[in-house]
């Protein structure tokens, strides 16, 4: 897998069949940094992108998910100080963890006490080693079977195209991301067997997928299209990737035993900051899938799915489901001997 550091940040389309990785933002002050952070994030599954102080804001604002930001201690800009960049960015974005580049330390002493908070931790180039250990803590702390993730993203893929009329349907790589944002439309339903408890969630833009019902696109017929219309398309696939999702993979787990006092945590929805929060920090596996008009006539839209094990997650005690097993065989991708 290659990392790129871009100058300009853009969406990016990765090879659905290769590991999970996840986005991380980089600000640096310099580009001897910059090369040394690429080399890192081509070994530790990450994907580095960077941008100018200037476009901070509109990245942070846009659909690019990320699992951190990496920022130095080193000034990035003449305009503003980093650690004042790393408040906006954290009051702005109090999910994304911050790990902080100095110049000969891999803590926060001498940082001012009021900005400690800010960073998740610190590193230095000489020693990539405490940076390593914030990446695996951080991101990569829970371990998701290969099977589970690409099966999660065949069956849901396979959803979203019998879900709409005469559309392609790409998946992105599957991320580990930090961000709890939402968009105009999200479903949110729960996930549970003896293995995982927690939340899928859908979320989707109003101007694509409105666009998509017009045209008959999307199994729904309306003369006079309104809000329930779209929550009906949303609610619906949300339903069927749901379904599938408990057939293939919890089919033979999902004897729930019984436990009247099972822990709950709650859910913080903010739609006016567009924020939801599971109540725990834990990292969200997320699936992106690029909608297109297989005619080309409309514009292509995304819709983005996470997976939050929130409340149980012991993925040794998983086993992929004999019905999964038999659709490879049938298909022919697979065959015993």
């Amino acid at each position: 897998m290659s990392c790129v550091l871009n100058n300009k940040v853009e969406n990016v389309h990765y090879d659905a069949s290769s590991e999970l990785v996840s986005n991380v933002l980089v600000l640096d002050g310099s580009e001897e940094a910059y090369g040394v952070l690429k080399v890192f994030c081509q070994e530790n599954h990450l994907v580095g992108f960077r941008a100018s102080t200037d476009s901070v804001k509109d990245v942070l604002a846009s659909n690019i998910y990320f699992g951190a930001i990496l920022i130095s201690e080193e000034a990035i800009s003449d305009t503003i100080n980093s650690i004042e960049l790393s408040d906006q960015i954290h009051r702005r974005r109090p999910d994304l963890p911050i790990f902080l580049r100095r110049y000969d330390a891999n803590n926060l002493d001498g940082i001012p006490e009021q900005y400690k908070t800010i960073f998740t931790g610190a590193y230095c180039l000489s020693n990539l080693d405490s940076l390593k250990t914030l990446v695996h803590e951080q991101i990569f702390e829970d371990f998701y079977p290969v099977e589970l993730v690409r099966g999660i993203q065949a069956v849901s893929e396979k959803c979203i195209s019998e879900g709409f009329n005469k559309v392609n349907v790409q998946a992105a790589k599957p991320l580990l991301v930090r961000d709890k944002l939402m968009d105009d439309f999200n479903s949110l339903i729960s996930l549970e067997s003896k293995w995982c408890r927690g939340y899928m969630m859908l979320q989707v833009g109003k101007v694509g997928l409105v666009k998509y019902i017009r045209a008959n696109k999307a199994n729904v017929m309306s003369s006079e299209l309104d809000d329930q219309d779209s929550n009906a398309v949303i609610s619906d696939l949300t339903n069927e990737i749901w379904g599938t999702i408990k057939r293939e993979f919890m089919e033979y787990s999902n004897e729930i035993e019984a436990a009247t006092n099972r822990i709950q945590v709650p859910l913080l929805i903010n739609p006016d900051n567009r924020y939801i929060s599971f109540g725990t920090s834990k990292p969200q596996l997320c699936f992106r899938y690029h909608v297109e008009d297989a005619a080309g006539v409309l514009d292509p839209f995304v819709i983005i799915q996470k997976l939050i094990f929130n409340l149980d997650w012991s993925p040794e005690s998983f086993d992929l489901s004999a019905q999964t097993v038999d659709s490879f065989i049938e298909s022919g991708e697979l065959e015993m001997f």
